[in-house]
């Protein structure tokens, strides 16, 4: 899909607990949290239908994507919550 076909994107996450087995297990362990970071891509195809893909990436990825997908688009972020606009700040 070209870049330019896409009318917008957003970034959000999902925190799930992390389940380690029984000798794992440890106060810290419990209350941890492991964070996934995706991104959506919105755009209409050749015959004008909305499509949509969600792509999971990489905490060590995540800026450098949603860097080149602003430039390459000319569009901006946009963040799904207040939450996760936070912890993309970090």
């Amino acid at each position: 899909m070209p870049y330019a076909k896409i009318d917008s994107f957003e970034y959000g996450q999902k925190a799930s607990h992390r389940i380690k087995t029984a000798i794992l297990l440890t106060p810290w362990t419990l209350f941890s949290k492991k964070r996934k970071h995706y991104i959506s891509l919105l755009w209409n195809d050749d015959e004008g239908k909305g499509q949509g893909a969600v792509l999971e990436v990489g905490k060590d990825i995540l800026r450098p994507t949603v860097m080149v997908l602003e430039a390459r688009t000319g569009k901006k972020v946009v963040f799904q919550d207040d939450e996760a606009k936070k912890n993309y700040a970090k």
